[in-house]
């Protein structure tokens, strides 16, 4: 056994002689031009488990390869000295990338000094172009350009999406080119802007982009001065989701028009993300953001600031207790249109509200509130919106003595739930809990509309719904019915609805509805799309289908109502059965079908129900499978237009009649006569006797009594004359 001496002393050799053979397979890679440079002599160490350069430099010393790997070094060291000077990469011109200039560091130089601007401005052109076609090579594949260097006119609406997909915005621009493009010391023929950036490189290409097609909002985040210069004196158009918004900041926000800003601050996350995207698409900028750890050391976001005059100027002072007389003088469309109303509670609640759940039911909804005026203008609002019996809540611990609202009716519960939804999970949830409650029909506290004599049928019903599902965007509830019943949005109140679809409940309506729109829209699709299978291809059939390949649409039709027969009725390519029966029992007596059946055997040649089908002789189709004696092949006998079945066919022949001998005797005979041997010839020629005597009794049937007999081609076998000795 070896001692540990032994041991180390060759691991030590086995290390060097691993460093030699690397290094020599390296300067011969460098040698051939197989690798752009040498590695240094860290990572070399590092791969082998020296430790110092000391270890390297014995070890190639011993093995003569110092000097070589020394010279060689030197060479690369001297190239990247040159490489921190100003050079041109034109690596990618044979790809039709352009040339990139790069300056001290290995960074992008956007202008040499002794260059007019003329010529600086045609290197950021090539160098925004270079870099771009560099991170997206799949450009050129799509687009490419003519002799001319323009991309073909049918292509540059679709190059120009692209384009503004992946540098539409500062930020994107910024990360595509690590530099500040825009800065003006560093390319000042693009007047600090990323836009003409983006408009002169690409220009030269035959795209020309305009100022309204870059992405709306993405400006630099950290500069508030710019969000605020970028913001005009416009007023933002009223909107469901302004209102929530404004609900939110009255109901736990900050906006005050002399600080220019508003913001908010959540633990939820979710809610957070909400306010922050509502803000973005309705004041077309982003919002600062301000973040905290959580349990797991990941930034999560915990509150939103958007700034400019615009937008504090529109949402006005909600602080405090002044929110309610901001809502009253400066927001009267909120009250006016109960919709937008109900869009602001929704705010509120959740930034203010919460339902409160017993162990098996729900026991009411409150929304808190220190201020006697804004609680007293809380329950206003839930008046006007149909909640009949809001309570304010008292508690001597409170600023004024109140602690908020309160109200915990079944009906009102229920009404509230349907009206509103929850951006946060959890208060979502409890909605839902509320929305499941059984209660009893409740009473209308506004006018009841006048009944009209006109009777509402399940169609009119079913084509508001379709309509209001249009507008909403989504579902309908019994609450926004009724809302949109009270404000003239629509012509059925909920009960329409429960009576007709729902026995007395709407929930159980709403799903029923909602199967028969499903069905409706399934049943449109399959008549568009079998109407242009049937266009394109003039047929429509299981077999076409088949062929085709078409099987998607075939196990669509399949569920169709009806199947396939009624499709070609509903599309109107085929007459409908109920048609063709009162045609038929209307035209038809036996020697009519017989006189047209003959008429069209002279025309056709044949007379066939696909012959009558392409004819589009559906009603004499009709009179021959209800009336006639036979059908078609009873009524080609009586036209004598086949032979009629001989008793040959059904004579029974003794037992052990039909030997190998006899078969071929007869098959020899019947080829004589016919010239040809096939089932289709037997059948017609009334031999089903022969036929079923060789498939049952000829060792290998027909096939091997062919072989027999040299038949091999039925195209030539009439052609040959001695086949049979």
């Amino acid at each position: 056994m070896p001692n540990p001496e032994q041991i180390q002393y060759a691991s030590r050799s086995q290390k060097a002689q691993e460093l030699t053979n690397l290094v020599r397979d390296q300067l011969t890679k460098y040698r051939a031009g197989e690798i752009p440079r040498l590695p240094k002599r860290k990572e070399l160490n590092e791969q082998v488990g020296y430790r110092s350069s000391v270890s390297f430099n014995r070890v190639l010393s011993r093995a003569g390869l110092l000097e070589e790997w020394r010279s060689t070094e030197e060479v690369r060291k001297i190239k990247q000295r040159k490489k921190g000077r100003t050079h041109i990469d034109a690596s990618g011109i044979n790809e039709g990338i352009p040339p990139i200039l790069y300056g001290t560091g290995g960074r992008v130089a956007w202008r040499l000094p002794n260059n007019t601007p003329e010529e600086n401005e045609q290197i950021g052109i090539h160098n925004v172009q270079g870099l771009f076609l560099r991170k997206f090579p799949e450009f050129n594949e799509l687009f490419p350009r003519g002799e001319e260097g323009l991309i073909e006119e049918s292509k540059r609406e679709e190059a120009k999406k692209f384009i503004l997909e992946k540098i539409g915005g500062l930020n994107e621009c910024i990360n595509i080119f690590k530099t500040s493009i825009n800065n003006r010391k560093n390319a000042p023929y693009f007047n600090g802007s990323y836009k003409i950036v983006v408009q002169k490189s690409f220009s030269p290409w035959g795209i020309n982009i305009a100022e309204d097609e870059f992405v709306l909002g993405r400006l630099k985040r950290s500069s508030h001065r710019d969000l605020s210069l970028s913001l005009d004196s416009e007023t933002i158009p009223p909107s469901r989701e302004l209102a929530w918004m404004i609900g939110v900041l009255a109901g736990g926000g900050y906006s005050n028009p002399n600080d220019k800003r508003i913001s908010m601050d959540s633990d939820n996350e979710e809610f957070v993300r909400a306010f922050k995207s509502a803000g973005e698409r309705l004041f077309g900028v982003n919002a600062s953001v301000r973040t905290k750890k959580g349990e797991d050391n990941t930034k999560k976001l915990k509150g939103i600031v958007f700034q400019g005059k615009k937008i504090t100027n529109t949402i006005g002072d909600l602080r405090g207790s002044e929110w309610p007389r901001t809502i009253v003088e400066q927001h009267k469309w909120i009250i006016e249109n109960s919709n937008y109303l109900w869009s602001f509670i929704e705010g509120i609640f959740d930034r203010r509200g919460n339902v409160s759940m017993g162990k098996d039911s729900v026991r009411g909804v409150f929304i808190y509130s220190d201020y006697a005026n804004v609680a007293n203008f809380l329950a206003e609002i839930l008046v006007r919106v149909g909640i009949r019996k809001p309570l304010i809540e008292h508690d001597k611990r409170g600023k004024q003595g109140i602690k908020g609202i309160r109200f915990e009716n079944k009906q009102d519960l229920k009404y509230f739930a349907d009206n509103i939804h929850s951006r946060i999970q959890g208060k979502e949830e409890r909605l839902e809990a509320c929305r499941q409650l059984t209660v009893g029909r409740r009473k209308r506290s506004v006018e009841v509309p006048v009944k009209t004599s006109k009777r509402i049928t399940k169609e009119d019903a079913i084509s508001e719904w379709i309509r209001i599902k249009t507008f909403l965007g989504h579902t309908p509830n019994s609450g926004e019915i009724e809302r949109l019943k009270r404000d003239g949005g629509t012509k059925y109140s909920s009960s329409v609805y429960y009576r007709r679809f729902g026995e007395g409940k709407f929930s159980k309506a709403r799903e029923n509805i909602e199967k028969i729109v499903s069905a409706r829209a399934f049943i449109d699709q399959v008549r568009q799309e079998a109407l242009e299978f049937y266009n394109t291809h003039r047929r429509l059939s299981r077999k076409i289908l088949k062929k085709l390949k078409r099987h998607n649409l075939l196990n669509a039709i399949d569920k169709y109502p009806g199947k396939i027969r009624q499709l070609k009725v509903d599309i109107g390519i085929e007459t409908p059965d109920i048609l063709i029966q009162q045609l038929g029992q209307r035209k038809f007596t036996n020697d009519q079908i017989e006189d047209e059946a003959l008429k069209i055997h002279q025309r056709e040649g044949k007379i066939t129900k696909d012959v009558l089908e392409r004819l589009g002789r559906q009603d004499l189709i009709w009179a021959i499978r209800k009336h006639y004696p036979g059908r078609y092949k009873g009524l080609r006998t009586k036209l004598e237009l086949t032979k009629p079945a001989t008793n040959q066919r059904v004579d029974k022949k003794p037992s052990g009649y039909w030997s190998i001998d006899q078969i071929e005797k007869e098959g020899r005979e019947f080829y004589q006569q016919v010239g040809k041997l096939s089932h289709r010839s037997f059948k017609r020629n009334d031999r089903q006797d022969l036929l079923g005597a060789i498939r049952n009794h000829y060792p290998g049937g027909l096939s091997a009594l062919k072989e027999k007999f040299g038949v091999f081609n039925e195209e030539n076998a009439t052609q040959e004359t001695q086949i049979f000795p």
